[in-house]
């Protein structure tokens, strides 16, 4: 206000000046030039201002590369429980899931995932940053409470730039399948008016269906989605709990599709018993719902995960593509695209998804993750570490990780010292983790008294004192990361007293392919030649009884074969995965 009282001033001063005499007279050009450049000045000043603001805009956020979606965005923030009942605390959670699933549904929005926004839960960040986090315009948040029968639910949507707000609504109903379904259909519709993006004829009859008539079904459906968030904000190789609700739930109505194809998604998650059998039966599960609703998005991605477990490429990519066009809000076909992608070799591909799928779930730190790995392997290390910056605001050691790993794939070795001497400084005890990988980079990197300094921390943090390493016991998989870490260091005795350990807790719980596969390595560096390749052939075994098979375990078993010489065998071992299409057979 103050820029345009003062260059008004000046105008008046300029007219003043030439036109003082009474009567019409004529606007000269030095007149004109000298307001112009009056008005220029005032422009100038004013933008300047306007990019004195402190909150970042969308655009600053959200990765150029990823700009061409034109779309409304939006964010549906976690609902806060209200509930009296503890037990009732999945109310929310479910709910949540649902209305953003109905929001997904409308093609002229983009709905930002629910893996970017859970983060928000109970965090006290001001709208117009999270909006700016999270690429979007506007910020739906409210509450959700169930008990004596009836549903209370309140909105709020949000400008996101401007924190002001647009729209917001107390619901009480009866929950009832006839009262509670149609709610949530007349939720997304309200939403959709407000921010006007069109809903089409298709879209609405979608969001209104009801997909079951029994309310005790949908009760437990609701709970299987809270606990299916859950298992996979826990990154759990297994999904018992969503698993059990799911069945329940068709016990109550085996028509009620949506669950069969949750169910058959759920079961694609649990690695640990997909057997031949089980994956069967999450293939006619899909399969069964996708008869009875063609366009059920979660059919198509359980079936997508099944083929790409299977080792189908092209077969898991089609569905996945059909999961895409039925939930076009939705990043998760995305990012189940970019990662067969990834996994296939087709990085340069892997790495467009993943930037699209970035776009819609911003803040899933497995999406980063994927591109940055894909963009190391492409050797675009700028790029890389550009995506480990967006990387590190999600938090976590294992950020500046990736960054160490990017300078130490371009060869500069000083910039990745650099780097671990900051994970030193946020995680002293890196090396109690057993993170293989991370391990290594941080190792390669890390001057001699870095790694001794950071494996002492852990030590003293022992409860029994040093050298004694009582957690080997609970955590064979820690302990196994501590012996390769000395191997790395030159500490051999030491190494080699964890691995005796470390094989003794595995023989005695030999259930899982990680396991048998620590067997065969803690043979290895026993010098137990006969028992290591004993242990990789039982490890190549187990898996035939697996439905899903990695080319892991064959390179396991050629690694050990050359260990003790047998070198024509590991190389017979390797070209025989070479056909397969995978993360080991990229050519350039």
């Amino acid at each position: 206000l103050l820029i345009v009282l003062v260059v008004g001033f000046l105008v008046t001063l300029v007219v003043a000046w030439y036109h003082g005499e009474k009567g019409r007279q004529r606007v000269s050009g030095p007149e004109l030039l000298l307001i112009s450049l009056l008005l220029v000045m005032a422009g100038g000043m004013l933008s300047m201002l306007g990019r004195g603001e402190t909150v970042p805009s969308a655009a600053q956020i959200v990765p150029s590369t990823a700009s061409g979606d034109s779309r409304l965005a939006i964010a549906v923030l976690p609902f806060d429980n209200h509930s009296p009942n503890p037990e009732d605390a999945y109310f929310a959670d479910g709910v949540h899931l649902e209305i953003t699933s109905k929001l997904s549904k409308i093609s002229a929005l983009r709905v930002t995932s629910r893996n970017s926004v859970m983060g928000y839960r109970d965090a006290e960040t001001p709208t117009p940053h999270v909006a700016a986090e999270l690429g979007v315009g506007f910020i739906i948040q409210g509450s959700a409470r169930i008990g004596g029968g009836m549903v209370r639910m309140t909105l709020e949507l949000i400008e996101g730039r401007t924190d002001e707000l647009v729209w917001a609504e107390d619901y009480d109903r009866p929950y009832s399948i006839e009262d509670f379904i149609p709610l949530q259909a007349e939720i997304a519709r309200e939403v959709a008016a407000q921010v006007r993006a069109e809903v089409a004829p298709s879209e609405a009859a979608l969001m209104s269906e009801s997909p079951t008539q029994s309310l005790d079904a949908y009760d437990l459906y609701l709970k299987g989605n809270a606990a299916f968030i859950a298992e996979r904000k826990e990154g759990l190789g297994h999904s018992r709990d969503s698993e059990g609700f799911y069945e329940r739930a068709l016990q109550i109505d085996p028509a009620f599709n949506v669950a069969r194809a949750r169910l058959a998604l759920s079961m694609t998650y649990d690695l640990v018993a997909m057997t031949h059998s089980a994956a069967d039966r999450a293939r006619g599960l899909a399969e069964g719902a996708l008869s009875d609703v063609p366009g059920l998005a979660e059919g198509h991605l359980a079936l997508g995960r099944y083929h790409a477990l299977r080792g189908n490429a092209e077969e898991a990519l089609r569905h996945y593509g059909l999961a895409e066009q039925a939930n076009p809000g939705d990043a998760e076909a995305l990012r189940e695209t970019a990662r067969l992608l990834r996994e296939t070799g087709e990085f340069d591909a892997a790495i467009e998804t993943y930037l699209r799928a970035e776009r819609r779930d911003p803040r899933n730190p497995l999406v980063t993750r994927g591109l940055t790995w894909s963009l190391i392997h492409q050797h675009r290390y700028d790029e890389a570490l550009d995506a480990t910056s967006r990387y590190e605001a999600l938090g976590g050691v294992e950020t500046t990780v990736f960054e160490a790993l990017a300078h130490l794939s371009r060869g500069d070795k000083p910039a990745a010292r650099d780097a671990v001497e900051r994970v030193h400084r946020s995680e002293p005890d890196i090396h109690r983790f057993g993170i293989i990988l991370p391990q290594r980079v941080v190792v390669r990197a890390s001057t001699d008294a870095q790694r001794r300094e950071s494996f002492e921390a852990w030590q003293r943090s022992q409860p029994n004192g040093a050298g004694l390493f009582p957690s080997c016991a609970e955590e064979p998989d820690a302990c196994a990361g501590r012996a390769r870490y000395h191997e790395m260091d030159g500490a051999f005795d030491r190494a080699a007293v964890l691995w005796d350990s470390t094989l003794v807790e595995y023989e005695r719980r030999d259930s899982t392919l990680q396991g048998i596969g620590s067997i065969a390595l803690a043979h290895v560096n026993g010098g137990n030649k006969a028992e290591a390749i004993r242990a990789a052939e039982a490890l190549i075994e187990r898996e035939h009884d697996l439905f899903f098979r990695k080319p892991i375990s064959r390179i396991l078993l050629a690694r050990v074969l050359a260990h003790f010489g047998e070198r024509e065998r590991a190389i017979d071992l390797i070209e025989e995965l070479l056909p397969a299409p995978s993360w080991l057979t990229v050519h350039t």
